[in-house]
């Protein structure tokens, strides 16, 4: 059976001749009780704060599991994420490749073209120059023909 400070303080003893002074026998046993009381209470609020640090325990191992859980999670997401930028990332380059053939497919047939137009206009230049010479040559006879039937109309005057 547990001792209690009451039963500390009720203890009675049996008297005899010689025995203790009850004075100093009862405030030492005051004394015992109340520190007995003090080391109850000392006692009691260990165990309140030891069960209150358990359940922070619990609480806290709860948190770290779901923030395990969480981790993991975030982990599969980001791995899921990077596959995904990869597989954009290598589609956006495909769509640029397509694209940058197209345009210098385009800009090939288009120096053709220039090319063409270049012959082209070569050859019309040739040919302009031709009928400037061919004209040249046309007003130099006539001019030299006119300039002989005005000697012939001023030899006739």
């Amino acid at each position: 059976m547990p001792l209690e400070p009451i039963d500390i303080q009720n203890k009675d003893f049996s008297r005899s001749f010689r025995g203790y002074t009850t004075r100093e026998v009862n405030q030492f046993l005051d004394q015992v009780a109340d520190r007995l009381e003090a080391q109850k209470e000392s006692l009691r609020k260990t165990e309140e704060e030891l069960e209150r640090l358990r359940n922070e325990r619990d609480r806290l191992r709860q948190r770290e599991e779901k923030l395990q859980e969480l981790v993991e999670t975030a982990r599969d997401l980001s791995d899921k994420i990077e596959e995904e930028a990869r597989a954009e990332a290598n589609r956006i380059k495909e769509r640029a490749r397509d694209e940058a053939k197209q345009i210098r497919r385009e800009a090939l047939e288009e120096a053709d073209k220039i090319r063409a137009e270049q012959v082209d206009l070569r050859a019309k230049k040739r040919s302009a120059r031709q009928q400037l010479l061919q004209l040249a040559d046309e007003i130099r006879a006539f001019v030299e023909n006119s300039g002989s039937e005005t000697d012939e109309l001023s030899d006739e005057s």
